[in-house]
């Protein structure tokens, strides 16, 4: 395995809803969010390069004290309330990915 990822939705978020939508073929989470009016409109991301936990060793199946380093991403999404929408955490092994930012400025 070579990345763990979790989300997250706030409780201002009718997640039973969410959920049963998210069931309909073709879902995808923004735009079932949109039909929820939680409109996805910016985000926040960190980045941080770490030596991983025995616990994230463990997730991404990495030998006991390896000397692999992880990238740690955290998101926070924001709707265009500027509500929280969603925190996503992202782990994955340095080794295997290449990160590409295009912003507008």
């Amino acid at each position: 395995m070579h990345a763990v990822s979790r989300s997250y939705i706030p409780d201002q978020i009718p997640l039973e809803e969410l959920l049963k939508l998210l069931k309909e073929p073709g879902a995808s989470l923004y735009k079932t969010l949109e039909k929820l009016e939680h409109t996805p409109t910016t985000c926040q991301e960190s980045l941080i390069a770490d030596v991983p936990s025995k616990q994230e060793n463990k997730e991404l199946h990495l030998v006991e004290n390896s000397n692999i380093p992880v990238i740690k991403i955290e998101r926070k999404v924001f709707d265009q309330k500027q509500q929280l929408i969603e925190v996503y955490h992202l782990i994955c092994r340095a080794d295997c990915y290449q990160f590409e930012y295009k912003f507008h400025l």
